[in-house]
């Protein structure tokens, strides 16, 4: 294993020539020196320490398997003695660079709000990297929406609250300049027995089309992928134009997140992403979309195909707020 400050160290450098070679003019540019030694001004982008950890902190159980995607799996473990949720990702597979999972850690690591996901500790070896998260006791919302079994069950508002909890991460992320290219049910886990709803990307363990770091206008250097998703609550605008991921695709997918919640059925009932693309190249709504309440029909606005017709996250926060009583579930209005 390498020395934990050799390793930060190094990694601190990479990214710091990364972002000046990538891009491209001085708005993106970052004093690295100064990052650890000033606050930095919202929206910028900084580096933050790394919490390497020696190996033998994080540990996990193969057989307690949680998700599996094409770059890494999850697993029921353990950092300091804390339930976690460990993600095992192999070294020097094709199609990955230690930079994306670099990028995972960054954009992680900047991240602090309760309804998104809080990633404690890293440790590397030379064949891996362990990323330790925090582990949600309950099941992901596709779990919760399409299994009979699952160990959580709605009743009453809590599709209301899982859907302003929700709105309360993408509003927050947004607000960070951060751009989450896959939101969709199985990237939320709902915990239990609270059925407090948090944003997730280890469900599929993919880390390369999962997030994206914007400033102003421009993508940074650390940007992976060109519009990472899941077709079915992907935004038109991706499918048919191939647009970069902005925060209207992301409200979109909200938007298709919000009718699965909230009517019980997927958005397309299409199974192949080229029938998908023909009926977006005619502007038909998502399917569900007909089955939405009267009481809802605001979020019917999110899935619309003109971008910038879509509510913001904020709007969203205050419409779901409007129907809910705050108080029964936080003890308080605001």
């Amino acid at each position: 294993m390498l020395p934990h400050a050799v390793i930060e160290a190094k990694e601190a450098m990479e990214g710091a020539e990364e972002l000046s070679e990538g891009a491209g003019n001085s708005e993106l540019l970052i004093d690295f020196a100064e990052s650890f030694n000033t606050t930095p001004k919202s929206p910028s982008l900084y580096l933050p320490r790394v919490p390497y950890v020696e190996e033998a902190l994080i540990t996990y159980s193969e057989d307690n398997l949680l998700g599996e995607g094409t770059f890494g799996k999850v697993y029921r473990g353990s950092f300091h003695g804390t339930p976690a949720a460990v993600k095992r990702i192999v070294c020097g597979q094709q199609g990955m660079e230690d930079s994306d999972i670099h990028h995972e850690i960054n954009v992680s690591l900047r991240l602090s709000h309760p309804n998104i996901v809080r990633l404690m500790a890293v440790a590397r070896t030379e064949s891996c990297f362990l990323l330790a998260a925090e582990y949600i006791h309950g099941a992901t919302l596709q779990q919760v929406l399409h299994t009979d079994s699952c160990l959580v069950k709605l009743e009453g508002d809590d599709a209301g609250f899982i859907s302003l909890d929700l709105s309360m991460a993408v509003e927050y992320i947004h607000a960070q300049r951060i751009i989450h290219q896959d939101i969709k049910p199985a990237n939320v886990m709902v915990h239990h027995p609270s059925k407090k709803a948090v944003l997730t990307d280890w469900g599929m363990a993919n880390i390369r089309d999962t997030v994206m770091l914007r400033q102003g206008s421009k993508f940074t250097a650390q940007a992976i992928g060109p519009a990472g998703g899941t077709y079915l609550y992907m935004a038109p605008e991706c499918i048919l134009m191939f647009e970069e991921a902005s925060f209207q695709t992301d409200m979109w997918s909200l938007g298709a997140t919000y009718l699965e919640i909230l009517t019980g059925s997927a958005p397309w009932t299409v199974k192949k992403q080229r029938e998908l693309a023909a009926l977006m190249a005619t502007k038909t709504p998502p399917h569900a979309l007909s089955h939405l309440s009267d009481k809802h029909s605001f979020l019917g606005g999110l899935v619309s195909y003109d971008p910038d017709s879509r509510p913001s996250a904020s709007d969203v926060v205050k419409f779901l707020k409007s129907g809910l009583d705050l108080t029964s579930r936080y003890g308080y209005k605001w």
